[in-house]
């Protein structure tokens, strides 16, 4: 199973951050991650536009706890 991981910042301020990890009904294949990351941050952007797309992730490795 692939996890998204997007991290979102003020752009005022780039020092402050959100983390986001949706969770998908589907399981996301990598390609698949990186489709809807896009689509994600485009609808979170559209609805926070205080904040930029700091970077984000897909990976198959396991969640570490606190990551």
């Amino acid at each position: 199973m692939v996890h998204m991981i997007l991290v979102f910042c003020l752009s005022q301020s780039p020092n402050l951050c959100i983390r986001q990890r949706p969770f998908f009904a589907r399981p996301l294949g990598m390609m698949g991650c990186m489709v809807e990351a896009q689509r994600t941050a485009s609808s979170f952007l559209r609805d926070h536009p205080g904040y930029r797309l700091s970077r984000f992730r897909c990976s198959d490795a396991p969640l570490r706890q606190g990551a």
